[in-house]
């Protein structure tokens, strides 16, 4: 992940040096980073697993049939 400054110079734009953020742990699942930025654009939410907690996912079908019950 890399950032820029940009400024405005008011007959274009002067663009600074690109700087290495971080490097994100896992790259892309099907095309899609494992990350996003929060709507601020103040912070990144990242997936990240650890091989020492096992991924586990449950998935749970007709929820509402059971929720009435």
């Amino acid at each position: 992940m890399w950032a820029v400054d940009v400024k405005s110079n008011g007959s274009g734009l002067d663009i600074g040096n690109a700087r290495s953020l971080f490097k994100p742990a896992h790259g892309f699942w099907w095309g899609n980073p494992f990350y996003d930025v929060t709507p601020d654009g103040k912070r990144f939410l990242m997936f990240i697993t650890s091989e020492e907690t096992p991924a586990t996912i449950n998935l749970v079908v007709n929820w509402a049939a059971e929720l009435k019950q």
